[in-house]
């Protein structure tokens, strides 16, 4: 049977069983971090479910939402590209692998044999965290070249980066700042280019 054959609500139901697949993968992959970096991967690069600007859209929205970032980004991505029933099958997809593992770890952890092979080989955490580190490195990279066009916006991104990291400011103020900037400067490059004109 193929999908010409198929009942438009059969295939919805494929299309929202792929939705819970791919996002199923993504929480499988993105155990420890780089978890944004993963979705991107699969939703944009892979699936082509949405395209770069439409993740990022994406991205600052479940920033400004409240509760965990990447649940709020599965939620988001999956509204984007099925509706309502997507965000679902999405959000259930990326939870369900996390939340399988901390009840097998929280019923293993009693277990001598698991503390003493975590405490012996740290090594193992520390090589884990050096990938997700590049991984994080060029999913940052590829995401950059795309929006940030000239030396300006790169340092103004360093300054955002700055404002995290060691000021400890908030991520939706610094989300707010960086879009009413842009929207300012953007306005001021409309204007000057409409004045040229006259």
């Amino acid at each position: 049977m193929n999908k010409h054959t198929l009942s438009r609500g059969n295939l919805r139901l494929l299309e929202l069983f792929d939705i819970f697949l791919v996002f199923l993968k993504i929480g499988v992959m993105s155990f420890g971090s780089g978890t944004s970096e993963v979705m991107f991967e699969m939703i944009v690069e892979k699936q082509k479910w949405l395209s770069i600007d439409e993740f990022q859209d994406q991205m600052a929205i479940a920033g400004m939402l409240p509760g965990p970032f990447h649940i709020n980004l599965a939620i988001a991505c999956g509204y984007k590209y099925a509706g309502f029933h997507g965000s679902i099958v999405g959000a259930l997809g990326f939870v369900l692998p996390g939340f399988l593992f901390a009840v097998l770890l929280a019923l293993s952890i009693r277990s001598d044999f698991v503390v003493n092979f975590l405490s012996t080989h740290l090594n193992i955490i520390s090589g884990i965290l050096l990938a997700v580190a590049g991984l994080l490195l060029s999913i940052i990279l590829k995401l950059g070249r795309q929006v940030v066009g000239n030396l300006y916006l790169w340092a103004f991104v360093i300054l955002l980066s700055l404002m995290i990291v060691l000021f400890k400011v908030s991520l939706v103020l610094v989300l707010l700042l960086s879009g009413v900037t842009v929207m300012v400067v953007s306005g001021m490059g409309d204007n000057k280019k409409g004045h040229n004109k006259c």
